[in-house]
This record gives C-alpha cells, sequence and structure tokens, in this order.
C-alpha cells in the first residue's frame, strides 16, 4: 500500500479540561461545518511549513477546583508570506494527543477530554484553523484573524502574536488566543447550559499559548557530505507529523569535451533523502533519454541523468567525484537512467544526478515533491527560469 506523503505546519486550537457532572442542560445553537485534512503547498517559496518538532500548543483551564494545563500538537501546518509578511495558513491539529502539564496522555483526565462530553476525538481527531487576514500593529506585533473549527464547528477568532523571520528562513511566532469552550459545543459543567452545578463548574474560557517554528522550502542549513552547502530543503510530514526531508546541493561544474570536441557544460549535484518516519519509503527515479529544450535557438537543449554508482555519505570530496566518468558522458546524452531505492525508516540515502548544458551560466537545480510524484527543478541564468521534469515517485512500502 503506497499511502500518500503529504508534505509535510502557525498553530492554534483546541482543547479545554475538566471534570464532573450534574444539572440540567440549557438548550443553544449548533452551527456544524464540515471538515477535511489540509494539503500542503510544498515547493513554493510563499509557504512556509511548520516544524511540528519545535511547534507546540499550551491549553489552561480553570474551575473552582484550581487550574489545569497541558498540550496539543500538530500533525501539519503551513504559513502564508508574501514581502515577508504573514497573509495567511492552515494548521491542522490531532485531537489524539491531547496532553497533560507532564505530558500525559493515558490519565483520567485527558481520557475524559477525549471522550464525547469534551471533544469526542473518536469523531472528530482533527481540529483546523484557517488564517484570513492579519493586521501588522507595531514591530514583530500583529494580530491574527482566522476561523477556528473544533468538533466539525467552525467561529471566527482573533488574537495578537508576535512574528520574526530569522536568517535563513525561519518563522518564529508566539500568540495568545482565549475562546469561549460553548461555542464549540464543549458544554461539559458550565453555567451557560447546566444549572445547580456549585463547586463543580467549570470556566468557559480557555487560554492557549502557541509557539511555531516555521520552514521555507528555500532555506540554507548543515554541509552535505564533502563540504557542499545546501540549496534547497523541502520537508513533508506524514499523518503522524514525522518527516521526509529532501535536501538538494549547489552544482559542482566540471569540464568535458563531448567526442566531436564540443565543451558542453557539466554539473553535478547531489540529492538527500532522510526517512525520519517509522516507515520504509520507496524512492524511484526516471530520467528519459529525450532532452529538454530551454530556448528557441538550435541545439539549445538541457540533458538530465542519474550518475551511476552513488557514493556513500563521506567516502568521497565533491571534487573527486566529477573525475573519471567520461566514457559514460559520452553516451548519456542519448539514454535513460534510473534509480530504485527502499529507504529503511530512520536511514538517509544519498545520490547524484548530471546535467549537460550547451552553454555557460548558473544552473540551479532541486528535487521537490508533490503529493507522490517527484519532480525535478531546472533553472540556467540568463537562459531558462524554471523548467518541472516528471521525473519519479516516493511513497510509503507494504
Amino acid at each position: 500500500m503506497n499511502n500518500k506523503i503529504s508534505a509535510t505546519y502557525l498553530i492554534l486550537m483546541i482543547a479545554p479540561l475538566f471534570f464532573s457532572c450534574g444539572g440540567s442542560v440549557k438548550e443553544g445553537n449548533k452551527n456544524k461545518a464540515s471538515i477535511s485534512p489540509i494539503s500542503l503547498h510544498d515547493g513554493n517559496e510563499k509557504y512556509f511549513i511548520i516544524d511540528t518538532k519545535q511547534s507546540y500548543l499550551e491549553w489552561k483551564g480553570s474551575s473552582v477546583e484550581g487550574v489545569h494545563t497541558g498540550y496539543v500538537y500538530i500533525s501539519k501546518g503551513e504559513l502564508i508570506m508574501q514581502n515577508d509578511q504573514l497573509i495567511g495558513g492552515t494548521v491542522e491539529l490531532n485531537m489524539n494527543k491531547i496532553e497533560d502539564d507532564n505530558h500525559g496522555r493515558d490519565n483520567n483526565l485527558i481520557n475524559h477530554l477525549k471522550s464525547p462530553d469534551f471533544f469526542d476525538v473518536k469523531k472528530y481527531p482533527i481540529s483546523t484553523i484557517a488564517i484570513t487576514k492579519v493586521e501588522s500593529i507595531k514591530g514583530e506585533n500583529i494580530k491574527v484573524t482566522g476561523n477556528l473549527t473544533i468538533k466539525g464547528i467552525t467561529n471566527p477568532v482573533s488574537f495578537p502574536a508576535q512574528m520574526n523571520i530569522e536568517k535563513g528562513g525561519i518563522i518564529k511566532a508566539n500568540g495568545r488566543l482565549v475562546i469561549d469552550r460553548t461555542l464549540w459545543d464543549v458544554r461539559y459543567n458550565s453555567g451557560k447550559f447546566y444549572d445547580k452545578l456549585a463547586d463543580k463548574t467549570i470556566s468557559d474560557s480557555i487560554e492557549f499559548k502557541m509557539k511555531i517554528v516555521a520552514l521555507s522550502s528555500f532555506y540554507y542549513t548543515s554541509p552535505l557530505p564533502g563540504g557542499q552547502n545546501i540549496y534547497t530543503q523541502y520537508v513533508y510530514a506524514d499523518s503522524d507529523g514525522k518527516n521526509i526531508i529532501i535536501q538538494n546541493s549547489f552544482p559542482k561544474g566540471v569540464p568535458y569535451t563531448h567526442p566531436t570536441g564540443k565543451n558542453i557544460g557539466y554539473r553535478i549535484f547531489w540529492t538527500r533523502v532522510l526517512n525520519e518516519t517509522a516507515s520504509p519509503v520507496e524512492l524511484t527515479i526516471h530520467f528519459p533519454a529525450d532532452s529538454f529544450p530551454f530556448s528557441s535557438e538550435p541545439n539549445s537543449n538541457f540533458k538530465l541523468f542519474v550518475i551511476p554508482n552513488p557514493m556513500a555519505p563521506g567516502k568521497k570530496s565533491f571534487d573527486e567525484y566529477g573525475s573519471g566518468q567520461e566514457s559514460f558522458l559520452d553516451t548519456a546524452f542519448y539514454k535513460p537512467t534510473r534509480l530504485n531505492k527502499i529507504i529503511r525508516p530512520k536511514e538517509e540515502f544519498l545520490f547524484n544526478v548530471g546535467l549537460l548544458i550547451p552553454v555557460n551560466g548558473v544552473a540551479r537545480t532541486g528535487l521537490v515533491l508533490k503529493g507522490q510524484d517527484l519532480f525535478y527543478k531546472v533553472s540556467i541564468s540568463g537562459q531558462l527560469d524554471s523548467a518541472i521534469i516528471p521525473c519519479g515517485q516516493i511513497g510509503f512500502k507494504k
């Protein structure tokens, strides 16, 4: 079974807490709305993917008997940026992962929160928020407005937040939201709907503090083996919030002369795929025998191919790997190349891609994922803004 990898992150919502029962219920209105999992826009530089390992939401609720706090974690989410300003975003929260302040998930309080008395997580396992408006206040201070969906009910919310963009394309944000839980049909021991609760009354107000870290599709990070810096990194999350990471290197230019005597631009790129999920991942790459035109000029084609015998990380330098391939390159323009690899959980795989171009110029490439389909993105300065070439698939292995 190949399940789709969705790639792939402003936190927001859910979860009050609480305990005892009693009293006759008062009537109220329900504004039910359908909810579906979000789909991330991986590979688009406007979209910053929320890092599910560093981001979380802390909740706080109270009753006559005291205060309770805890956490809820997101399964995936993204922020949409334009001219360094937040303009939108979506977040999906896994309601099965509500925790208390000690990160407990299996105790009387948490099990009660998951029950139909509160969030009925078997029926409504996902809560979401969609950001609809962002207003700049001063400096890093903003006002965020969005639609919050809990238990299939959607209501508008607004809250203050602070956000800054750090070097390398990393967003860090903090916010505080207070909601009336009864608007989402979480009425258990609410004084609005039950009479004669006395010391069993639970406050309708729930406070949420959120910490968000979101990563651009185009941020620079640690070097690849051989000392090459990473050009792009894409993070894709599965349904449990575990990541598959695709890293692409800057190129290494290597001299090459075709048997016809013509000098051809040859660039080597590295791609590394890291499987942080609990399931094996199957990677399939296929570059066709055809070359691709990048301008209307004669003989203006580029050719992509998988370089044979990919080296293990750290075994050779990037400079050394460009040598000794003349016999392969002499025929590479006319043959298809393929790669198939099973990447086990917690392992990584590095392979090399070659680019032949009959022109000088700065070339940039990178493997990107949309659904299960893989594409190779190519740009050549002054010649080609961007070409997207279908080249394979990645999916979970049975």
